[in-house]
């Protein structure tokens, strides 16, 4: 038999294997192989053909306009010098199950009242507003707070440029649900 033959058969006995079988094999062999292609193949280039840098799930109430919000951002605003934020990005706060649209910006893209995602100490995506920048030695480090938290929290007052993601741009109400299930019920 020839190598191209047993190639050939090798190739469609796999084939059905994974595409035909009915076993728990082929259909735990088939959603592994469908996770992989979707996470590390069809996500990033769908991304890169959008020109996005990532979609973010909002995960918490830190950038919530609730009940307290006049404390929290409007009175914080004024009192810490900020009066022109009428035309700031998300002018109503963003929620949970909210989806952000994340793109690339160039650090002096980044200005106060931006809202960014970057990466904290802990690994973790954090979806905060920019209140200040700063340059240091031609470094640029950002500060930033939740809209609903009465201050900043320890580790948003220096963020380098090296942890921001993107700057958010668009977002999208309550489809982020699936990954607020998952960060909550499974703790991933």
């Amino acid at each position: 038999m020839k190598t191209t033959e047993i190639i050939r058969r090798e190739a469609k006995r796999f084939w059905n294997f994974f595409w035909h079988g009915k076993s728990i094999w082929s259909y735990l062999f088939f959603i592994i192989i469908s996770f992989l292609f979707l996470r590390y193949i069809a996500y990033p280039g769908f991304l890169l053909l959008m020109g996005w840098r990532d979609i973010v799930a909002v995960l918490s109430n830190s950038m919530h306009h609730g009940t307290s919000i006049n404390s929290t951002y409007y009175s914080w605003l004024e009192s810490n010098g900020y009066y022109d934020y009428e035309h700031w990005i998300f002018p109503n706060g963003l929620n949970i199950g909210d989806v952000v649209i994340v793109v690339a910006a160039n650090p002096e893209a980044i200005n106060v009242g931006d809202v960014v995602v970057f990466i904290s100490n802990g690994g973790n995506p954090i979806i905060h507003r920019v209140v200040n920048v700063t340059i240091f030695q031609g470094e640029y480090f950002y500060h930033t707070k939740g809209d609903a938290n009465p201050q900043s929290l320890s580790f948003e007052i220096s963020v380098p440029y090296n942890a921001i993601v993107g700057k958010a741009v668009a977002s999208a109400p309550l489809i982020g649900y699936p990954r607020v299930v998952m960060s909550y019920v499974l703790g991933i």
